[in-house]
């Protein structure tokens, strides 16, 4: 019995998922990569906004996070809605603005208890806090 057929699909197929795989990685999750080059380039200001869309976006399709290993081929452990909290909380911090990114990282806390970054965020802003009173 001839298994070619079978084989050219199942190697279509393959080849398909991870065209779709890899396509869908560079496009799907933009503003958090464009956020993410503004946060390297210290453009903190601009990054806070690409984080928001990020957060937003993720937000109204919340199985594409929630799939990204399969979907995005992401093997991280903390999704795209909880980076972009994180990361617009670094944001804030890097322009002076501590009581915003506090506010932000007890908004991770709130949304995702078990942010390991988020608590120990808090903890190091409550250290230098209490370092500073007289």
């Amino acid at each position: 019995k001839d298994t070619t057929p079978i084989y050219n699909s199942i190697m279509l197929g393959a080849g398909v998922y991870l065209l779709f795989s890899f396509g869908s990685r560079y496009l799907i999750p933009g503003a958090h990569r464009r956020g993410i080059g503004m946060l390297r380039n210290h453009n903190y200001s601009d990054a806070i906004e690409e984080f928001e869309r990020s957060y937003e976006f993720f937000g109204r399709h919340p199985w594409i996070d929630q799939l990204r290993s399969l979907i995005l081929l992401s093997s991280s452990a903390v999704g795209y809605r909880e980076m972009a909290l994180l990361n617009i909380a670094f944001c804030y911090s890097q322009i002076d603005q501590g009581k915003k990114a506090k506010e932000y990282y007890q908004r991770v806390l709130n949304e995702f208890p078990e942010s390991g970054m988020a608590t120990a965020a808090l903890k190091m802003i409550d250290s230098i806090e209490k370092g500073l009173q007289p």
